[in-house]
């Protein structure tokens, strides 16, 4: 696996997913973290109303970035108002990496 920084990361995050993130409403949220004594990048994106889309292409293109196959996803959210789902959050957390990798 490439050792990355977290800011090539943050970047990286920013050149796949920024098509998606055209309006005030819908810019994505993300979050890095690395734990360096287990080797895991633990990568999470988030939007208010849906997930940020997850397809084979952005999944490839952040394994070519890491260089690694080992990738899995959590997927997570909460509502928001009862009526327009104002201030809601949906998104996904990409584990990236391990010990063996």
């Amino acid at each position: 696996m490439k050792k990355r920084t977290v800011d090539e990361v943050k970047q990286m995050i920013n050149e796949v997913w920024a098509p998606e993130s055209e309006h005030s409403f819908d810019k994505i949220k993300s979050e890095v973290t690395y734990t360096g004594s287990s080797g895991i990048w633990m990568i999470s994106l988030s939007k208010m109303y849906e997930a940020p889309g997850l397809s084979f292409n952005k999944l490839k293109q952040v394994a070519d970035f890491f260089d690694t196959d080992k990738i899995s996803d959590e997927r997570w959210g909460h509502g928001g108002c009862s009526s327009c789902d104002y201030g809601s959050e949906y998104g996904f957390t990409l584990i990236v990496g391990g010990e063996d990798d």
